[in-house]
């Protein structure tokens, strides 16, 4: 799974490597209409996939997704409640059921990989990815696309693939 490194109404700076802007706020429905090109809403599970506890405020890694917000963000799971839907906050990564009518703010996912071993999602695989996945493989920072192996682990395998990559090998 690829996730979209800024939310939506943000701009990628590739200068300053960062998010530019505010996001833009949508209600449930008009955030589900922001999907296409292989995008969409992520389920509730997906979107708290990405949340890291030991941060707040925003609780998320800054350096796969910098700028963040701090706010609620939509997902594609309806609540049991009629008219609610689950979201995720974060302020403090958690989840709620919030009326759909809401305006939060959406971060968009796409299955698949991606190109092979651009662990920080920058559309290259160089020195930093092979910095990410060993930092993920430590435990020192999560980064939602170091599995490049795809065998549901960060390993050395995904290490030495990484270093291959880059070497060219």
């Amino acid at each position: 799974m690829t996730w979209k490194r800024c939310a939506e109404g943000q701009s990628w700076d590739s200068v300053n490597k960062t998010c530019t802007r505010a996001p833009t706020y949508y209600t449930w429905s008009a955030a589900l209409s922001r999907a296409g090109g292989g995008w969409r809403l992520p389920n509730i599970n997906e979107l708290r996939s990405i949340v890291e506890r030991r941060n707040w405020g925003p609780t998320i890694n800054v350096t796969v997704f910098p700028n963040s917000s701090s706010s609620f963000f939509w997902s594609a799971s309806p609540a049991l409640n009629t008219g609610y839907v689950w979201d995720v906050g974060f302020y403090y990564g958690n989840d709620f059921a919030h009326d759909a009518g809401n305006n939060y703010a959406v971060r968009l996912v796409r299955d698949g990989q991606g190109l092979a071993g651009d662990v920080n999602g920058d559309g290259a695989v160089n020195a930093l990815d092979v910095v990410a996945v060993i930092n993920q493989f430590l435990g020192l920072q999560t980064w939602p696309r170091a599995d490049v192996n795809n065998d549901g682990a960060v390993n050395a395998l995904d290490v030495v693939f990484v270093i291959n990559k880059v070497l060219g090998l």
